[in-house]
């Protein structure tokens, strides 16, 4: 490991590198994926990160992403982590492509088994849709995703330590098992949505849940003078998550993950 901490600029490059592998990864084997979340807003908006941003989102359908968990192995530097093959990973209901040439720490977080820079994966369920039967299911799992992250949290609140005694009885496979339940046996339906990061007020105000007809249609988009996959009808997901998206946050909401780097 290097003295000198990665700067924003090397860690964007670096992780720039991570989605160029998984990217290529996914059209080698016909794996549908879409830029998300803040990926996605720096693509639209700045044709690249945005600025001050310090990490890299994608998104699948369950489909796809069950399809990349099962095919992708990695390399020397590239390692996939999921709760199902590394321990420290098992406060996650998404997955994480790691680059294992860095060592990474993010502020507040336990670092999983030490591993590096990293890109995260996001999983799309169909959700009901009928209002009250969605609030319901995302709130449980909300309280489930809540609950696992801050199990193994470094900071201290009485926010985190509510959630560390709330459902105190149940394992951590226990809680995995109730998802895979939900996520074998949900019947099709017409909506969507990442069932890993919602919160109850998303679900209420309708911010991200989507037509699953949204994965059907995968359009190229310029993002670090790299093409890459993105949802045609970014638009539309942009404006419920971050309303008007192309004006920028005042200085104080522009945030980012704390994260520090090192190479190897």
């Amino acid at each position: 490991m290097s003295g000198k901490p990665l700067t924003l600029k090397e860690i964007q490059e670096t992780e720039l590198n991570i989605l160029v592998k998984v990217d290529s990864f996914c059209r080698e084997h016909n794996i549908k994926y879409s830029l998300y979340a803040g990926t996605m807003l720096g693509a639209v908006r700045h044709k690249g990160f945005i600025p001050w941003d310090d990490d890299i989102d994608i998104c699948m359908d369950r489909e796809n992403y069950e399809k990349f968990l099962k095919e992708f192995k990695g390399d020397e530097r590239y390692k996939l982590a999921t709760y199902k093959n590394d321990k420290k990973a098992n406060r996650l209901f998404f997955s994480k492509v790691f680059d294992t040439f860095t060592i990474a720490t993010e502020e507040g977080k336990n670092s999983i088994n030490g591993e590096g820079l990293w890109l995260d994966i996001f999983p799309f369920d169909y959700v009901p849709e009928d209002g009250k039967k969605r609030q319901r299911i995302v709130k449980k799992f909300y309280l489930y995703s809540h609950t696992l992250a801050y199990r193994q949290d470094t900071v201290f609140n009485i926010k985190h330590a509510l959630f560390r005694i709330l459902f105190f009885w149940k394992t951590t496979d226990s809680m995995y098992k109730e998802f895979e339940k939900y996520w074998s046996l949900a019947k099709p339906t017409k909506c969507c949505t990442d069932l890993t990061s919602m919160s109850l007020k998303d679900v209420k105000e309708g911010k991200k849940v989507f037509p699953v007809s949204y994965f059907s249609n995968i359009i190229p988009i310029e993002f670090e003078h790299h093409t890459f996959s993105c949802l045609a009808n970014y638009d539309d997901m942009l404006t419920r998550i971050y309303g008007d998206y192309m004006k920028l946050p005042p200085i104080e909401k522009r945030q980012t993950h704390h994260i520090e780097a090192y190479f190897k």
